[in-house]
């Protein structure tokens, strides 16, 4: 019998957030997606106002505007957002090229989480002071990949790299946003290039991994996932699920009943994990041990009743196969309900009543399976096979 594998599927985990724009008690930039990255630095200069140096086509505040500048600042750190946003949008109305204005400006919508305000804002600082804003082009690429702009966000976080090759955080931010975009394979790429930026970082090590594991370049995913775990990721339990997947595709049974229990250690109650246990193992024909794994996948809560029904229906071909009849119907009998699309299920349900001797619920089986695929020619010998025709 064909066995249906119940397999898990992840999500990049980590995404990284907007750089500080502004001196130590200016605000940290919003967090892309509820994540934060906390104590990593971006190589981004932190600027108070009316202390950035102009670049080719900025213009220096006269000493009024910066006392309305510093007015702005102080309102500011208030949490006094409404004026001294009003207090630089008029300095900006006589003088719109003082970057300094720009930037406070900007970390004032990033304050309150208003990337599209902020984004004409970094803008402006951009153009203004080019030679210099290698974190502005960063926050930027940020900007624009909450915003969904995402070739304007892999715009800005090239340039940013141009101008600071060796960030970590921008280059870990350009890999984030290419595997928004589907580029997968250069975000796999991207990912290992930040991670050796950082070797301390497991985060990218864990992306990279996981996006070359889902690439089917096990070569390349196993030892990145195995860095990361030894870092200490906090993603252990889906590093742990994609190397046993690895091991499972090299037929590596052993090693992969091992990253599956690991994975377990750091989330208890998980189906897939615990069911992809007994798949591994009735692979391997450990038909008491996949028996045991299924049975106590069972005893846990599933994502949808199908991925039930799988383990329902896995068991129910290992029982068949070891004789046990009857608790074979049973976990038939239950995977039909909870999958009564299933052609498979209906066909094996037949085949163990057959075996019971059961000659009306196995007819009963094998016709519900040929109304749900007319064309099941393993339904259609059942039916041959009972009844003569």
């Amino acid at each position: 019998m064909k066995l249906t594998k119940t397999a898990l599927g992840v999500g990049m985990i980590w995404i990284a957030a907007l750089s500080p724009v502004l001196a130590q008690n200016g605000p940290v930039g919003a967090g892309g997606e509820g994540s934060t990255r906390a104590g990593v630095n971006n190589g981004v200069t932190d600027r108070g106002p009316g202390v950035a140096g102009p670049g080719d086509v900025a213009q220096d505040p006269t000493s009024e505007e910066t006392d309305k500048m510093n007015q702005a600042f102080k309102d500011y750190n208030d949490k006094k957002y409404a004026s001294a946003t009003k207090a630089l949008q008029e300095i900006l109305k006589t003088s719109p090229d003082i970057v300094q204005a720009h930037e406070m400006l900007a970390s004032i919508f990033l304050a309150q989480h208003q990337i599209p305000q902020a984004i004409p804002e970094l803008e402006a600082v951009v153009r203004l002071n080019p030679k210099e804003v290698a974190g502005f082009r960063d926050n930027l690429g940020v900007a624009y990949q909450q915003t969904g702009n995402y070739p304007k966000a892999i715009t800005f976080y090239q340039n940013a790299l141009q101008r600071s090759p060796k960030d970590p955080a921008i280059a870990t931010n350009y890999a984030l946003v290419l595997e928004k975009a589907g580029r997968h394979a250069d975000a796999a790429a991207a990912f290992e290039k930040a991670a050796a930026l950082n070797p301390k970082d497991s985060r990218p090590l864990f992306n990279a991994g996981y996006l070359y594991h889902q690439a089917g370049n096990d070569a390349k995913a196993v030892p990145l996932l195995k860095s990361a775990i030894a870092l200490g990721t906090t993603e252990k339990f889906n590093a742990y699920v994609s190397l046993a997947e690895a091991a499972s595709a090299a037929k590596q049974p052993a090693e992969a009943v091992q990253n599956y229990t690991l994975a377990l250690q750091a989330k208890p109650d998980d189906f897939n994990a615990q069911a992809n246990i007994g798949v591994v193992q009735q692979n391997a024909g450990n038909k008491a041990e996949a028996e045991a794994a299924y049975r106590k996948a069972l005893t846990l809560k599933a994502d949808t009743p199908k991925s039930r029904a799988n383990v329902e229906s896995n068991l129910g071909v290992l029982l068949i196969n070891e004789g046990k009849f009857d608790d074979a119907a049973t976990a038939l009998a239950d995977a039909g309900q909870l999958d009564p699309t299933s052609v498979s299920i209906q066909v094996n349900l037949g085949v163990v009543y057959e075996k019971q001797g059961k000659k009306d619920l196995a007819l009963a089986a094998y016709d519900k399976a040929l109304a749900i695929n007319p064309k099941s020619g393993l339904a259609k010998n059942g039916i041959s096979r009972l009844t003569g025709k």
